[in-house]
C-alpha cells in the first residue's frame, strides 16, 4: 500500500508541476500578446492570429 502510495504522491506532484510550468507559460504568453498584437497589426488583422500561437491561442 504504502509503494502504491508512494507512486499516487509522485504522481500528483508531477501534475502540480506541469500546471504550474502552463500556468507559467500562459501568463508569460498573456503578458507578452498585448505588445506583440500592437508591434505586429497586419498579421493580425482582426480574425486569423500569426502561426507562431498555433497551440497557444
Amino acid at each position: 500500500t504504502s509503494q502504491l502510495h508512494r507512486g499516487y504522491t509522485t504522481a500528483t506532484h508531477l501534475h502540480n508541476s506541469y500546471t504550474t510550468s502552463t500556468q507559467q507559460l500562459r501568463h508569460i504568453y498573456t503578458t507578452a500578446t498585448p505588445s506583440y498584437t500592437a508591434s505586429t497589426p497586419q498579421l493580425h488583422n482582426g480574425k486569423q492570429p500569426p502561426r507562431m500561437h498555433n497551440g497557444y491561442a
